[in-house]
């Protein structure tokens, strides 16, 4: 799954990545982005536009909790999630997610980011509950690849280069969405441990960027 990520990302930086696209309005460095706060998503077909400013998660019917993401290879069969992933697709930007690492009783906060420094893009779909006017975006996942896997269970769906994110965005078939829903090649993360002061979801500071060091293990 995604409980939380951060976007730290200079406006240079999103202008090379996505050239076509307006990023002279955005006014956001968010080291702790958790379900109900907000961030930017691209929905524009061709990755062109203007980013947009949107809610992270929906929630669930007894308005008592958040649905923050949406497993990939089920999306289809969820009513709530149908529309969404059929016609409403967009993409997450960010510079890192976090994970927990469940260690016998402890939960050890790790980050993951590229290994090569470019743009973390979430593959993403825009819900509307019924009988609601606010819209919100879902992060869907999907199993891990190969590093992520020594972590958790599950993992964002995340495109690495430009075609996949501008055919997610395009029109496309039930089973062309489908074969998309795929973890990220192998090797190319970069997992870290860092603070458990980001488990405060109040904490919002570049240090929570920093490198904690593994305890050192008997063998």
């Amino acid at each position: 799954m995604c409980g939380r990520f951060s976007f730290s990302i200079p406006k240079e930086k999103l202008g090379v990545r996505f050239p076509k696209m307006d990023w002279s309005s955005i006014d956001m460095e968010s080291y702790n982005i958790a379900p109900t706060h907000s961030s930017y998503i691209i929905k524009e077909k061709g990755l062109s536009g203007k980013p947009e400013f949107m809610s992270w998660g929906i929630p669930l019917f007894d308005g008592k909790k958040t649905i923050m993401n949406a497993r990939g290879e089920t999306a289809f069969d969820k009513k709530i999630f149908r529309q969404g992933i059929q016609y409403n697709r967009c993409l997450i930007p960010a510079d890192s997610y976090y994970e927990w690492k469940t260690v016998g009783k402890d939960k050890i906060p790790y980050r993951i980011l590229p290994k090569d420094d470019t743009i973390l893009v979430m593959a993403g779909i825009i819900c509307r509950p019924a009988g609601s006017s606010e819209a919100g975006f879902l992060i869907l996942t999907c199993p891990p690849n190969e590093e992520m896997s020594l972590i958790h269970r599950r993992m964002p769906v995340i495109f690495s280069d430009d075609e996949r994110q501008e055919r997610w965005l395009s029109d496309l078939s039930e089973s062309e969405i489908k074969d998309m829903m795929t973890p990220l090649e192998d090797d190319t993360l970069h997992i870290y441990r860092i603070s458990t002061r980001l488990n405060k979801v109040s904490n919002n500071f570049p240090e929570l960027h920093l490198e904690i060091p593994e305890p050192p293990t008997l063998f």
